[in-house]
């Protein structure tokens, strides 16, 4: 068939100099046609001259509704086209990047070629999340957690396409009185929106927007949106219409090309000309955005991967993470923020407000008490778990960060980073560079608790990877405190912000002899904790931080020495870089000593030892007293073993003691005669690291010595003082003098 370009009929209307380029318009017949015909006739309507909204993400079916807007616009007299028509796009900033890219460019020749085509009615706006309600600030920021299939509620959704979108349709109201919103939903979608559009749309091309009900007289009667009215002109058209007139462009009237929207449902495997309602075919090929909980599998994201597309690896991985920390138990805070106000007014027993009389009469005292643990499970849990905690937040923004940079796209960005900065303040975070560096934490894996807090081991996934001989479990603690709900959290929230983690809990009131206190039961569950006392020991070290005088100097240790833990790579990286931090074991946490399974004493000469490192700062003990110590020690030995018994080779385990300045008087003769290094050699070492020496180490091979990764910060003398004295004794330099 002849195909027909409708726009020739208007050329002669124009002025000569009004330079207008015109697209070239497949036919369009059957029902489209007819949505066209519907759309010319509503926009010509002299009884008013409300603007229209034309909601689009660029998919296939808005696509086709911009189709039917744009060629009604162009077969409308150009005197006529003085009703405004805005297609905008939700631009979440978490869409996938091929997605995120073709929105916006289409956006941009959308308002190039308007001005071509002298559619001077016509803009073209992308709507944006306001920055304290993004991705980054709502979830790293306030630790809000992403929506799922068990969620009551999708907030996402709302927050971050539904929101935007609403505010730039008041602003349209505001300015002009009213507004058509005009949205692609076809009944061919799914069987869940043709029940929708059957129950909220109308007979009617353009309605009234309903309402909430409101019950009269025991009647409940609709009310409608003054000024608000919506518009579904494609619900009526099929799969196969659709595409028939889809595959008819090349190039789509705005000038975006139909291969490359064609592409994110053809690459994903959905059949074009699909004519059933099958959840089959496409059902998910087009997900939005890239953490979406509310499928198992982004085919959208799974075809990239496939492609080898550079940054959709990073993203899966991170994709991963997040949803593995969702509901662990460790990353929640153990009190939602809003029950944290109807603290001491909130019976759990009997879900109502106390009133003077629950007060009194809790519990009827001559019944038996029902404990709160029976064979060491929760009776009568309180309180849902809440948002992310701020160590769950710390871990899930160095992760971001690092993945991001390793994708090459932005998730978030300098300007909420800080406003990230910003709301952690809020709850207590100091400040420091750490904890907002792109870094890769390793993660365990989640702790998953039922609502009764009882385990749910079939998504509880605890690995140890690097640690196989430490064995997670979980143990439920009962501490009693006294004084009320308030206080309760009060001291726990302090011991979480000085510990830097929480422990998930629930509480229950008991009455006794007329006096109120608390049962509070600690869920834990850490890599180590392997006993009943260890998982006490934790749970009371934890409680008593928050009374110590010294908790506040504390602060970031306990945070510190579990990132330390949960970012090395196997048990052995890990106690030796525990040791050679060298602290001592009245500043290590005691979770974190028993978890190494070190004798104290070892913790003492590592202590000593590393008091005279070259690289150390503060010397506060007599070095001939420190020596004594360690040649009389059992430990000695045994802290070296220890400490470089991360490495395989006895050169590697030589430089390691080389780059971290180790004294030739505090290290035994036997190691240093096993590794082959001599006093003069750590000696030299010594004290060019001591004074100024920024290089690796002074390596001694046969008769010659090397000096590696000279720093021109070197202090001047070093150098110098350090070749004569080798060549003194009978060595001979690689360096170039």
């Amino acid at each position: 068939m002849e195909q027909l370009y409708l726009f020739d009929l208007h050329l002669t209307e124009r002025k000569s100099d009004e330079k207008v380029i015109l697209p070239r318009i497949p036919e369009i017949t059957g029902e489209v046609r007819e949505v066209i015909d519907q759309l010319k006739e509503a926009y010509a309507d002299p009884s008013n001259n409300r603007p229209w909204c034309i909601a689009t993400s660029w998919g296939k079916d808005s696509t086709l509704l911009s189709i039917c807007v744009w060629v009604a616009l162009l077969e409308t007299n150009p005197e006529k086209r003085t009703r405004k028509v805005f297609f905008i796009s939700s631009d979440t900033g978490l869409e996938h990047p091929r997605l995120t890219e073709y929105v916006r460019k289409t956006i941009g020749i959308l308002n190039e070629k308007a001005v071509e085509q002298g559619l001077s009615c016509v803009e073209g706006r992308l709507v944006k999340p306001r920055k304290k309600d993004s991705f980054a600030c709502k979830v790293v920021g306030k630790g809000m957690i992403l929506p799922t299939p068990k969620s009551k509620f999708r907030w996402c959704t709302d927050a971050w396409k539904i929101a935007p979108a609403e505010r730039f349709i008041k602003e349209l109201m505001h300015r002009y009185g009213s507004v058509c919103v005009m949205t692609g939903v076809r009944s061919a979608e799914s069987i869940k929106r043709a029940t929708s559009i059957k129950k909220h749309g109308s007979s009617e091309l353009v309605y009234p927007k309903i309402g909430k009900n409101k019950t009269v007289n025991g009647r409940v009667i609709s009310t409608f949106i003054s000024g608000r009215y919506e518009s579904q002109p494609i619900a009526h058209i099929q799969d196969a219409d659709l595409w028939e007139v889809l595959m008819k462009f090349f190039k789509f009237p705005w000038g975006g090309r139909f291969y490359e929207m064609y592409s994110f449902y053809s690459d994903q495997g959905e059949c074009p000309m699909q004519t059933e309602m099958k959840a089959s075919c496409g059902s998910n090929s087009r997900n939005g955005c890239i953490f979406c909980g509310f499928h198992k599998e982004d085919s959208m994201l799974a075809y990239f991967r496939d492609q080898n597309e550079p940054w959709a690896h990073p993203i899966s991985e991170l994709k991963k993470i997040i949803h593995a920390t969702l509901f662990d138990a460790n990353f929640r805070e153990p009190v939602r923020r809003r029950r944290v106000k109807k603290l001491d007014t909130f019976n759990s027993l009997n879900n109502r407000l106390y009133d003077d009389v629950d007060q009194g009469t809790l519990f009827d005292l001559d019944k038996h008490l029902e404990p709160i643990c029976i064979g060491g499970l929760p009776v009568n849990p309180d309180l849902a778990m809440g948002s992310l905690t701020l160590e769950g937040r710390i871990f899930l923004l160095k992760n971001i960060l690092y993945y991001q940079k390793l994708a090459g796209i932005e998730i978030i960005s300098t300007d909420e980073l800080e406003e990230i900065q910003v709301m952690w303040a809020e709850d207590g975070w100091k400040r420091n560079e750490l904890d907002i560096e792109p870094e890769k934490l390793y993660y365990r894996g989640p702790l998953v608790l039922y609502p009764d807090y009882t385990l749910n081991a079939r998504e509880t996934h605890i690995i140890d990877e690097g640690f196989s001989s430490m064995e997670s479990k979980v143990f439920w603690i009962t501490e009693e405190f006294g004084g009320g709900e308030q206080e309760i959290w009060a001291h726990l929230e302090k011991a979480k912000r000085i510990k830097g983690y929480a422990i998930p809990f629930y509480w229950q009131p008991i009455l006794h002899n007329n006096e109120y206190w608390n049962s509070v039961v600690f869920v834990v569950c850490k890599p180590g904790i392997r006993t009943l006392d260890q998982a006490r020991s934790f749970v009371d070290e934890f409680i008593s931080c928050a009374a110590n005088e010294r908790a506040t100097e504390q602060m970031n240790r306990p945070l510190m020495y579990w990132n330390l833990q949960t970012n090395s790579k196997s048990q052995h990286q890990y106690l030796s870089e525990l040791l050679y931090r060298g602290e001592s074991p009245d500043d290590i946490p005691l979770d974190t000593i028993v978890y190494s399974g070190l004798d104290h004493g070892l913790f003492q000469i590592a202590h000593s030892i590393k008091s005279f490192s070259a690289l150390s700062v503060i010397r506060y003990r007599n070095f001939s007293e420190v020596k004594l110590q360690c040649e009389n020690s059992r430990y000695w030995n045994k802290y070296y073993e220890v400490l470089l018994n991360r490495f395989h080779q006895d050169e590697d385990k030589a430089l390691f003691l080389l780059d971290r300045g180790y004294h030739h008087l505090l290290i035994p003769n036997e190691v240093k005669t096993a590794l082959g290094l001599s006093d003069l050699q750590l000696y030299l070492n010594y004290h060019s690291k001591y004074y100024g020496g920024n290089f690796e180490y002074v390596l001694i091979k046969g008769d010659t010595f090397d000096i590696h990764e000279l720093s021109l910060t070197l202090h001047e003398e070093i150098r110098t003082i350090i070749s004569k004295c080798l060549i003194t004794e009978g060595y001979s330099s690689n360096i170039e003098e």
